[in-house]
């Protein structure tokens, strides 16, 4: 992708304006209408780009640790904002200065755009899974989220950088802007604003199962918040109980518990059952791992069937016959 020349400052000081070429308006067009034949592969791309951050900022920890400073948790955190209608994807990784924004996450394939799109004019007919491994081959993975939204907001944090808002509707611009009350402490957050035909991916369990079917090898934690249905103390009743038992304590010769209180049958009706045991359902929200299973180049081999080894290469090389043969082994050093 190549710039315009002209940027255009609008009514905000802090935002800048900045416009497509016509190419990546013709890439944009290609994408969202012919290039891929399923569209949740949106969260494929969205989530390799969250390992990749991670990556980088794992790797340039092992010369400078102080890189992990701001934040040490390394992982991938996916959400559904049901009253805006967003999915949100939040990665921990290296984050993006503005120079990054317009010349990494705003340049499709800067030397090769018009090639990318004549391979694109010759295939897109074809619906083979080819065409979805070329997507990532030319860097534009990040813009398969206009398959499913209609406006997407990005906020990401460099260390030692301001915090950067991109923003754009997949029309000819795009905008920057820094953001003056800050989210992060480093990484980036993407906001996915859902089309009204693709509300599927306002599901939480519809998102979970998409990400088991993509990611099942990436090496860090992903985790979705979900809302489930406890019991927990009905404190309410706890409260009773106790108010009850320091009227009774006043009274010389009598314990609570020595015989039942009158709230007790009250509530309860049975005699000998505390109110403090009962339970109420209560719906909590909380993170769920979902790639327990390290892959399998972070396991000993001696840990590892035949059959997973046969597995991971029929997925991995789109295969559906048993590999000739296999070999498992790592190196240390600086990396491992």
């Amino acid at each position: 992708m190549e710039l315009d020349a002209t940027t255009t400052n609008t009514t905000n000081t802090n935002t800048t304006e900045i416009g497509f070429d016509a190419d990546i308006s013709q890439l944009m067009h290609l994408i969202i209408n012919s290039f891929y034949s399923k569209k949740e592969i949106f969260l494929r791309e969205l989530m390799s780009n969250a390992s990749d951050a991670l990556e980088k900022v794992r790797y340039e920890s092992l010369t400078e640790k102080s890189v992990l400073d701001s934040e040490s948790n390394l992982r991938i955190r996916v959400w559904v904002d049901s009253e805006n209608k967003t999915l949100v994807i939040e990665d921990t990784g290296i984050g993006m200065t503005r120079n990054d924004l317009v010349h990494s996450l705003g340049t499709i394939a800067r030397s090769g755009t018009k090639q990318f799109l004549e391979n694109l004019s010759l295939n897109k007919d074809t619906k083979s899974s080819a065409d979805v491994e070329q997507i990532g081959q030319f860097g534009v993975g990040f813009y398969s989220s206009y398959l499913v939204a209609d406006n997407v907001k990005l906020y990401t944090k460099h260390n030692n950088d301001v915090e950067y808002v991109w923003e754009s509707t997949s029309n000819k611009t795009y905008t920057i802007a820094v953001n003056e009350t800050p989210k992060l402490t480093r990484g980036t957050q993407i906001h996915l604003s859902i089309k009204d035909d693709q509300q599927d991916y306002l599901n939480i369990n519809t998102v979970k199962e998409t990400i088991k079917r993509y990611t099942e090898f990436i090496n860090y934690p992903i985790e979705v918040l979900e809302t489930k249905e406890v019991e927990v103390d009905d404190e309410d009743t706890t409260t009773d109980k106790e108010v009850a038992s320091s009227e009774d304590d006043g009274v010389e010769g009598v314990s609570p518990s020595d015989e039942p209180l009158i709230e007790d049958l009250k509530d309860d009706g049975v005699e000998g059952v505390s109110p403090s045991s009962k339970k109420v359902k209560k719906m909590v929200e909380e993170w769920t791992l979902l790639n327990e299973q390290k892959p399998l180049w972070c396991r000993k081999p001696e840990d590892i069937s035949q059959e997973e080894y046969h597995n991971f290469y029929k997925k991995a090389m789109n295969e559906h016959s048993d590999p000739l043969c296999y070999k498992h082994f790592h190196t240390e050093g600086q990396l491992e």
